[in-house]
């Protein structure tokens, strides 16, 4: 039921470097950090860091860079702004940015660049103007407008996201990471064939990118076409078998066409290359579950709850399992440990992917599970269930989610 979407929208890209002289690689950089002289900083340089909880920054400031490197400040501070960020030292980075930027006030990657300090600091405002100044100083720098989508995305603001992903694709339209990251917002809206279409952009720009072709392959699972899923996810797997999320992806794809052997193993494989893979193990479950070994079932449903614990299908079915193993009073119990779950977490309690096709199939699942109560006077646990098949039959009737998306 669960399905992890790998795509590059979750992930804190960018450091995205331009500009008007060579980049100075980030380990040179620390090397002048770590092995210059020091002297005065530069005429103008700033000597704080504006942000709160920078004292340490402020208390021992970077060290300045040789002085024969000057007549190249302001790259010199912002490559070297950039090994702090990649060190995750962000108001270090910040400092050395202010300092490019003291040195030459039109130098778009400078703000840019801190732009992204700012956002991995969740100081969105700074990194809102530092991305406008950007964009102001640099209005064909596609990674500008992809790292303020990031910005966007992260705070759910899918229109701003989704507008800035195609000015990132209309400078440039070979931008693999905005196609790809627009697709996966498409899939998050429900709009699996303008998803379909950024995928297939983005693999006619790089047909070795695993993460289009995996994303692509979930795309066209949504859309009902598992052959061409599967064909993505094989091509995924021989790019890079190391990545669980495509071994995951394949497994739904093989539970789908009832191939419960290969969709184990691939859940097998993933859980192998990340242990802590919650969705693989529910994954797993679901397919022990089509094959009826309900307490292989149950170990893997109890794994995945215990790595997410919002994972309410996985409870669902583990309560399902449960009455497939006729124990009336488990099954009662996992069912009220669910119902405390939603209660507790609201409308929202699905996560964007589950696909109606999935919804329906637990709603039926529970209605068996409800008569089954009924014929051993299990009296809570048939109200328990009719109150969450009441719940999930309006979540499904209100979905976004098409039947398409399966």
């Amino acid at each position: 039921m669960n399905v992890r979407v790998l795509g590059l929208i979750s992930m804190a890209i960018a450091l995205a470097i331009g500009g008007r002289a060579p980049f100075v690689p980030a380990e040179r950089a620390l090397l002048w950090a770590q092995t210059s002289t020091p002297e005065d900083r530069p005429p103008n340089a700033p000597n704080r860091v504006a942000n709160d909880g920078a004292a340490d920054v402020l208390a021992n400031p970077n060290p300045p860079l040789p002085l024969s490197d000057r007549e190249n400040g302001a790259y010199a501070y912002n490559d070297r702004g950039t090994a702090y960020a990649q060190n995750n030292e962000l108001y270090r980075a910040i400092f050395d940015y202010n300092t490019a930027i003291s040195f030459d006030a039109g130098f778009a990657a400078a703000y840019l660049n801190r732009g992204n300090a700012y956002r991995a600091l969740d100081d969105i405002d700074r990194a809102l103007d530092d991305y406008a100044a950007a964009v102001r100083l640099d209005p064909l720098n596609s990674w500008t407008y992809f790292n303020r989508a990031l910005l966007y995305s992260d705070r759910n603001n899918f229109t701003k996201a989704l507008e800035d992903y195609g000015f990132a694709i209309r400078v440039d339209p070979e931008n693999i990471e905005a196609l790809n990251n627009r697709g996966v917002m498409y899939l998050k809206l429900g709009r699996v064939e303008e998803a379909i279409a950024d995928f297939d952009a983005a693999v006619e720009v790089a047909p070795g990118s695993a993460d289009a072709l995996n994303n692509r392959g979930v795309a066209h699972r949504w859309s009902g076409d598992l052959d061409a899923a599967l064909d993505d996810h094989n091509a995924a797997v021989d790019i890079d078998p190391t990545r669980p999320d495509t071994f995951n992806n394949r497994g739904i794809v093989f539970r789908r066409q009832n191939k419960l052997r290969q969709a184990i193993d691939d859940f097998g494989t993933a859980i192998a290359l990340d242990e802590d893979f919650a969705a693989a193990y529910s994954n797993r479950g679901n397919a022990y579950h089509s094959r009826r070994d309900f307490k292989l079932a149950i170990d893997d449903y109890d794994r995945a709850i215990a790595l997410d614990e919002d994972d309410i299908l996985a409870a669902l079915a583990r309560g399902i399992a449960y009455a497939q193993l006729e124990d009336a009073d488990t099954a009662t119990a996992s069912f009220a440990d669910v119902l405390s779950r939603l209660q507790a977490r609201g409308d929202n309690f699905l996560p964007f992917y589950t696909s109606g096709r999935e919804l329906q199939a637990v709603v039926n699942s529970l209605i068996e599970t409800e008569t089954w109560f009924a014929t051993v006077e299990a009296d809570e646990g048939r109200s328990l269930t009719v109150t969450l098949i009441q719940i999930l039959q309006a979540k499904l009737d209100t979905s976004s989610n098409s039947e398409a998306q399966s």
